[in-house]
Formats: structure tokens, sequence, C-alpha cells
């Protein structure tokens, strides 16, 4: 008697609300109020797959989900053919619950194993609803449904959900074909439908060698917004398109070139998966084209492993006959040598742009990796940590990361700080070959060409590294024409005799604007070509040091010569070589108008004027742009050459005529070197042979103050000027 009392309390305290539970289905009692006013939870019948309760497609029951973790079962039998079923779960409008409901559907002879399942997806609002639709197959059979919290952990016995099965026929006939394992063979066309919530119908068909195919897509309107993606034989997507607007007619047009010959799949699906409407069909179509570019028939050219050669420079044609198509072309550089490359194409409808990458030499990798990042010869094996914050996998072994505080950084002038620890330069994401293996490439130019059916590029590169491969596409690699673009590659030697042997004597940087210029001069001033002062003597009379008249010869009674220092020059000689080409002279030597053994420092302490004279021959595209700038390498003055194509003037003319003279200062407050920049002013054009190559000439005078061409110090620059 004792152990069966016991046993009466125990399921006494679980008929409480927080341990007992209301009938299931249509014969559930919602509970009794006790004797403290709470509505109480009774246990019903359908506590698991084998005491469901049967209900009948179509018609609505009842229930609550009392106490926690309650499950209530419910058995339906859905009839052969109709495999669409509709679950309708939910609470009645208005009613707020802190249950989220779900539910999962099993086939009664296996309920460990869920088909089909839902739950509300924001249990925030306490409105629990959920109308979805699942396709169980063509057979039909017996299934049975659990309804249940989401979580298991929470209850309501004052509100209670309805539960509504149905099912239908599927007007896609072509189900089930959920994976390209499972397509649908697609001969020309075919008509199908997003049936159900997450519906995926997938179709296979043949390509040839060298074909392009186009896939369209297409429907009435409807709230499903179609995407469709096309899967090569292996598996690997080449190209996804959508419709990012629901309530819309679908019209999807998606072409592509397709690897090789063989099978691929197309996979139509909703945007997000979790919109379906039957009763709108949609219709699919594939057609094919043969490639028209002679580098992609029997092998294409869509990756550096597969480029086409151009030697040691060379022409070829090529075509972007399809979106996403890649055109590579290899030349074979070495370092120190110019490349010019120029692409023109005088009917292509898209964004022409052209790339040039090359290997980056502390980067090993195999075709296919991601190359996201360029890498450095540290071990990171075994977990060991990255100053960059980034490890990769290398035929080599793991690497870390380049690391990097700004895009000054990088080869690529390309830093990512992407938080989280990580600070590594970008790499070029493409495997590049060379000799002794793959390398991760590094785009070292880039450039789009100007809109217009006709259009050209033109760029000269130094070569950093060899082999060079250059890239031809669509800028944004969603848009393909029917027009032949030509392109030449031609290697030479740089004209520049300060940058003969792959030494630049500038700081390289083809992607930084004019307004980081100073920052990257200090990173590469020792770069610069050195410039000393050099003296400037004459013969003068000799001066007594006391009375200061000039001291006679005892003999002759003639004046006694000697050599002075009237003037001290500064000089170079350059040429702008490649396109964005900066030349840097460093004019070694401090103030010229302070003896260098000048301990004074008052006497240091002055400004020196200056006269900055250059030339080159007339003619040509460069308009050059040239700058005085201090040892921090900020400008102290600055002029730009006018009349493009004819004699060039520079500076102030008024004081000078159409000499090309500018007047200049060396400031009082500066220390250390000044430094001459020179490059052209568009940073576009440049001196390919050497025919417009330049020469300067710096003249300071001796003595505080400014120079006779220039006679007029500025009341608050101090700089010289001709008073104008």
């Amino acid at each position: 008697m004792r152990n069966m009392t016991i046993a009466s309390l125990l399921l006494l305290a679980l008929a409480a609300c927080d341990g007992g539970k209301e009938p299931a289905g249509g014969n559930e009692d919602p509970g009794t109020g006790g004797s403290d006013g709470r509505i109480r939870c009774t246990i019903g019948a359908s506590r698991d797959p084998a005491s469901a309760l049967p209900i009948e497609l179509g018609e609505s029951t009842k229930g609550h989900v009392c106490p926690r973790r309650d499950s209530d079962w419910f058995r339906f039998v859905v009839p052969p053919g109709q495999p669409l079923v509709t679950v309708e779960l939910g609470y009645s409008e208005g009613a707020r619950s802190p249950v989220s409901l779900a539910y999962e559907l099993y086939l009664a002879d296996e309920p460990t194993k869920p088909v089909a399942s839902g739950a509300n997806s924001d249990a925030a609002d306490r409105r629990s609803s959920l109308h979805k639709r699942h396709y169980l197959g063509l057979a039909g059979g017996t299934y049975v449904v659990r309804i249940h919290d989401a979580a298991d952990v929470a209850e309501d016995a004052a509100n209670a959900w309805s539960l509504r099965i149905t099912a239908e026929a599927d007007p896609d006939l072509n189900e089930p074909n959920e994976s390209c394992a499972q397509a649908t063979r697609l001969s020309g066309s075919a008509k199908g439908a997003i049936s159900f919530e997450g519906d995926r119908d997938a179709f296979v068909f043949p390509v040839a060698a060298s074909q392009i195919v186009t896939v369209r897509l297409r429907s009435e309107a409807t709230q499903v917004a179609l995407k469709a993606t096309l899967y090569d034989a292996q598996g690997r997507a080449l190209s996804t398109r959508s419709n990012p607007r629901r309530g819309t007619a679908n019209e999807i047009s998606m072409r592509r070139a397709v690897p090789g010959a063989g099978e691929v799949c197309v996979v139509v699906e909703d945007l997000d998966g979790k919109v379906a409407d039957p009763a709108v069909l949609y219709s699919l179509e594939a057609t094919f084209e043969d490639e028209i570019d002679a580098n992609d028939r029997g092998g294409r050219n869509d990756t550096p492993a597969t480029a086409t050669s151009l030697g040691r420079g060379g022409e070829s044609r090529g075509s972007i006959f399809s979106p996403g198509d890649l055109d590579w072309f290899r030349v074979d550089a070495v370092a120190g040598e110019i490349l010019d490359v120029e692409v023109t194409c005088d009917d292509c409808d898209f964004d022409l742009a052209v790339n040039l990458v090359y290997g980056h030499e502390a980067s090993p990798c195999s075709e296919g990796d991601s190359c996201d990042y360029l890498l450095t010869t540290r071990s990171c094996e075994g977990g060991a940590k990255c100053p960059s914050g980034v490890c990769r996998d290398t035929p080599e072994g793991a690497r870390c990361a380049s690391s990097c505080g700004g895009d000054l950084d990088c080869p690529a002038f390309q830093c990512q700080n992407a938080g989280g620890g990580v600070n590594a330069c970008v790499g070029g994401a493409v495997c590049v070959p060379e000799s002794d293996g793959g390398r991760c490439g590094v785009v070292q130019y880039g450039v789009i060409a100007a809109p217009g059916s006709s259009q050209q590029i033109r760029f000269a590169q130094p070569v950093l590294r060899g082999p060079v491969y250059v890239l031809v596409h669509d800028f944004r690699d969603d848009d393909w024409s029917a027009g032949t673009y030509r392109i030449r590659a031609t290697l030479r030697e740089d004209p520049d005799p300060n940058e003969v042997g792959g030494r630049l004597n500038n700081f390289y940087l083809p992607y930084t604007d004019v307004a980081q210029l100073s920052e990257a001069l200090v990173r590469g001033r020792d770069l610069a070509t050195p410039a000393p002062w050099e003296d400037v003597k004459e013969l003068a009379p000799a001066l007594d040091p006391v009375s200061g008249e000039p001291v006679l010869d005892d003999d002759t009674g003639e004046p006694v010569m000697e050599e002075v220092v009237v003037a001290r020059v500064a000089s170079g000689h350059g040429c702008i070589g490649f396109t964005a080409d900066v030349d840097v002279f460093r004019v070694a030597g401090g103030n010229p108008c302070v003896d260098p053994d000048e301990t004074d420092e008052a006497r240091r302490k002055v400004n020196c004027g200056m006269v900055l004279e250059v030339d080159r021959p007339a003619g040509g595209a460069m308009d050059l742009a040239w700058f005085i700038v201090g040892n921090d390498m900020r400008p102290r003055s600055s002029f730009l050459e006018s009349q493009r194509g004819g004699d060039k003037i520079f500076g102030d003319n008024a004081c000078v005529g159409n000499r090309a003279v500018e007047c200049n200062v060396y400031n009082a407050n500066d220390e250390g070197d000044y430094h001459v920049v020179v490059y052209d002013s568009g940073l576009d054009d440049w001196d390919a042979d050497g025919s417009h190559c330049y020469t300067w000439k710096l003249t300071a005078t001796v003595t505080p103050g400014c120079p006779q061409s220039c006679p007029v110090p500025h009341e608050r620059s101090g700089l010289c000027t001709c008073g104008s």
C-alpha cells in the first residue's frame, strides 16, 4: 500500500501545469481550473507514434502544447498520385503564445526518420503560424505527424492550435528531380513548377566540345523568384542567374561556355528556397552555338595553365563570346624588361578590361588553390600563429600570409584588414604556372577601356618577375560580344639609363593616386638616383681678409687670382619609360648656400635661391609634372608642362620668357636633401623609344637670397619669384 500511495502522489503532481498534459486532438480537454485559479493540463492519449490519433485530409483538429516537452501525434493517409502535402498549423488570429510551433512528418513504418518538417521562424513575435507544402512521393502511404514546441521548453494551456493537412497532385510531371543525380533529361525544352518550399528541379543535357550553351527560363507573374544555376560534369557551378523581384514575371537568360564535351546540369529553384507556387509553370529551354574564338576551340584558354603563348612577344586575336569568358595569354618576359600591351576591338559591346599578372615568389600553389592571400616563407605547421592572422596550406607546407598595415605594404597595393586579427596582403585569386611549379598571382596592373563599341587599351609596365600573364575579359565578367579583339605584346629595354637591369629609380605604385605619392616616396627614397650638388668655380681676385681689398702680386702688381665657388649645380637625365613611371633624383648636399662644414646654427638657417631648368625634345603625348620635394618627400614647389604636342613652356614665363625655367628656393627651415620628382601628369603616357627623354639642371646661388633670374622673394612663403 505504501508504494501505491507514493505512485498516486507522483501522478497527481504530474497533472499540474508544470507537469501534466491535456488530451490531444479533437478529444482533448483543454484543462480545468484548479483551486488556485490556474488552468491545468491533462494527459491525452496521443503520446507517441503508436498512439497517434487518426485524422482525415482536409479536416481540422485542435490541441494544446501542454505540459512542457509535450508531443501530440496524428496519423493520416495520402492517396497515390497526390504527392503535394500541405500542412497548416497555427494559433488563431490575434492569439499570443510563448510556444513556437513545430512539426515533423514520418512514414508510419519509420517514425524515427522525418521526411519533412516545419518550424516557426520568428519565435519573438509569439504568433506561431505555419503553412508549408511538401513533396512526399507519388506512391502515397500512411504518415504520422508530431506537433510540439520547437525547443520543447514552452507550454500553453490557454491557446489551442489548429492543424489541417491536405494533399493534391503535382502539376510538375518531372518530380522527383531534386538534384543533378536525379535530373530530368532535357531535350530542347521542358516545363516545370516550384511546387513546394525548397523544391529544386534539375535537368541534364549534353554539350559538344567548343560549344556555347544558352539557357532561358521564363514564367508568368508569381511570388516565386526563379533562380537557375548551371553545373559542369564535375559538379562545379559555372553560372548563376536569378530574378530578385517577387510578384513579377520571370525572364532569365544564362549563357556560358562549357569546358570540354559532356553532360551539364541546370538546377531551377526559388531564390531563397522559401516560396512555392504549383499553379504557375515555368518553361526551360537550352540552345547551342559553336565557339568563334580560335583560342577556345579544342581547349579553352580560360586559365593561366592553358594560356595562349605569345612567346617573347607577338600578336593574337580572340573574342569574349560568353559571360565569364577569361582569355589568358603568356609572355615569356624576364625581370628588367618593359612589356608594352595593346588590345583593340572595333565592335566589342562590353567593358573591355585587361590585367597583368605575375607569380609571387613566396606563394607556392597548385591549380585550383584559392590564392586569396600572398604568403611568406614563415611556416605555420602544427597550428603555429601568424602575424597576419592567416595560414594557408601549400605544396611546400603550411605558410603564413604576408602581414600588412596598409595598401603600400603589399605587392598589389591591396591590404585586407578584415578584423578578427586578419591583416594580410590580398592575392590575385589565381595560380600561375612557372618552370618550378605554380605561384599565386599578383595583379600588377589593370585597366578598363573607355565606353563605346570601339575600344582600345594600351599600357607599358616593367617586368618585375617572369613569365607574365595577360588577361583579357569583360570587366564584370557578365557580358559578351561577337566582336573580335586584337592583342599585341612587345618586349623592349627601358630607355631610362637609371633603370637598366630592372632597377627602378622610383617607388613603383601603379594603383596609388598622387595623394599617396609622398608616403610612397618616403618608403622608397633609397631608390632615388643620386644627383649631388657640384661646385661651379670661377677665377676671381683674391681679397685681403682684413681690408677686403684685392691682393696684388709683388712682382707684377697685378691682382692675384684664385678659384672661388660662384654657384652650385645638380643635374639629371631620365625617361618616362612606362605607364605610371615616377622618376626620383636625390639632390645630395642639403642647403646649397651653406658650407657643408658650417657649424653655426644661425648661419645654416638661410633661404637659398635656386632655378630649375628642364629640357626635352618637342612633341610627343606626354605632359610632364615636375616637383621639388623636401627630405620628407612633401612638395616645396611644382609646375606642369603645357601646350601638348608643341614646344613646352615651364614655370614663370613672364620672368624668363619662353625658356624652361622655374624659380625655386631652399627653405631656411628645411633639413636634409631635396629631391626632384618627375612623371607624366596623367600617369597614362610614356616614351617608348627614348626619343623624348628629359634633362634637368638645378642651379643655386652660394649666398643667401634670390638669384637674378627670380629676384623677388614672396612675402609669405619666401619663394623666389619674378615679382609679378
